[in-house]
């Protein structure tokens, strides 16, 4: 098991991998995860969770809203490429060692959440295998990289040893999330609790359809949107918003806003 753990590792790192992090399936059992492993594979054991950093300049240059095209392709759908090729390598790399393994596609179009929410948490997969936290915004807080990663996360049958959950806190709760979020989604105070192997996090309270309208191109600030107890309606308005335009400045399989993402990174030594 420990020879089998070390090399897949070393091979998601040789083949791009930045960070890679082992969870067997029940530290998820108590998590806000939008979907069961075992649903799909039921024969899954384990949860090998891969990511990929975002260039910080990138994420400087986003903040300076003069363009969101350099974000987009390289924090968004060029490392989300990289992570889908990774995590098929790893997953046949396991298959060939005699255990079942699934790539799950590390991004979906805005669509799948406007019409039916998200496949698979690739946070909270993350946050179980310790690659880091949640912070105030919710996004994946890491040692390495803040806010800025990407991720992927592939389910297999295979026992692997898994790592430990960091006990640092790594969000400081500077708020700069909050300040950076244009449409007015990332609560300054209210806060729900979260709950991932076995650990209680706090993170802020979200307007889903504020954070979507924002994603998705439509102009800021958003309009009186009803409040996360009328998701559906709310979700129902975002749709018609969306379809009644001729055409969206980028694609709706990118992400427009992610500036709560952008803000979060670790200084330079």
């Amino acid at each position: 098991m420990r020879v089998l753990t070390g090399k897949v590792k070393a091979l998601a790192k040789e083949w791009g991998a930045d960070l890679v992090g082992v969870a067997p399936i029940e530290r998820l059992t108590d998590s806000p995860a939008p979907w069961e492993p075992g649903s799909l594979l039921p024969q899954t054991r384990t949860l090998l969770s891969l990511g990929i950093r975002i260039n910080r300049t990138v994420q400087a240059v986003h903040l300076l809203d003069r363009s969101d095209l350099p974000f987009s392709r390289f924090a968004c759908s060029a490392p989300d490429d990289r992570l889908d090729q990774i995590a098929a390598q790893v997953s046949n790399f396991l298959e060939d060692m005699g255990h079942d393994a699934c790539p799950l596609p590390a991004s979906e179009p805005l669509s799948q959440w406007i019409h039916g929410g998200a496949l698979f948490s690739h946070r909270y997969a993350a946050i179980a295998a310790g690659l880091g936290q949640p912070g105030w915004s919710s996004n994946l807080i890491t040692l390495e990289a803040g806010a800025g990663i990407r991720l992927s996360t592939v389910l297999t049958s295979a026992e692997l040893i898994p790592d430990p959950l960091p006990r640092e806190e790594l969000c400081h709760r500077c708020m700069a999330c909050v300040k950076a979020c244009p449409a007015g989604a990332i609560s300054l105070q209210e806060a729900v609790p979260v709950r991932v192997g076995g650990l209680t996090y706090f993170c802020a309270s979200r307007s889903l359809p504020r954070c979507l309208w924002g994603c998705s191109g439509l102009p800021l600030p958003p309009p009186e949107l009803p409040e996360e107890t009328s998701l559906p309606q709310a979700l129902g308005l975002l749709s018609e918003a969306l379809s009644s335009r001729a055409s969206l400045p980028v694609p709706l399989d990118f992400s427009r806003c992610g500036r709560c993402q952008a803000i979060c990174y670790p200084r330079r030594p």
